[in-house]
């Protein structure tokens, strides 16, 4: 399944919006979905759950990493942190709400990494309660 542009984009207890031209995808592995930018220089990866009790920061925090806090216009928290390597940089956020926890990647190339970050935090910034 695919979600274009000006589609509600709904993940669970969170919902997002779409730059102008992306598409977000349903990969075949189950809570998983690829948002794919028009360029296609770069990657977001999302997944999430959903557990009995709420996620706390603690249950979030990768250990032997620098995380830092962040803080969404929604009200949302979470964490964000990197993994860089040689060749690709890898962004996390790990952003709670209530019982569930939804993870988004960037992936991207060294060459492409500034141009990939700044929308890469849009839709971030754009994660917030879905009204379901």
């Amino acid at each position: 399944m695919r979600i274009e542009t000006g589609q509600p984009y709904v993940f669970g207890p969170f919902a997002l919006s779409l730059p102008d031209g992306w598409t977000a995808d349903f990969l075949p592995e189950p809570g998983r979905h690829e948002l794919v930018p028009p360029d296609g220089d770069f990657t977001i990866l999302i997944s999430g759950y959903e557990r009995d009790a709420p996620v706390e920061l603690a249950d979030v925090r990768p250990e032997a990493l620098d995380c830092a806090e962040v803080q969404l216009p929604s009200g949302l928290d979470g964490l964000t942190y990197d993994q860089p390597d040689e060749d690709l940089f890898v962004r996390f956020w790990m952003i709670r709400n209530g019982n569930a926890m939804i993870a988004v990647a960037l992936t991207v190339d060294q060459e492409h990494l500034a141009s990939a970050l700044i929308p890469a935090q849009m839709v971030v910034s754009s994660i917030r309660p879905s009204q379901d």
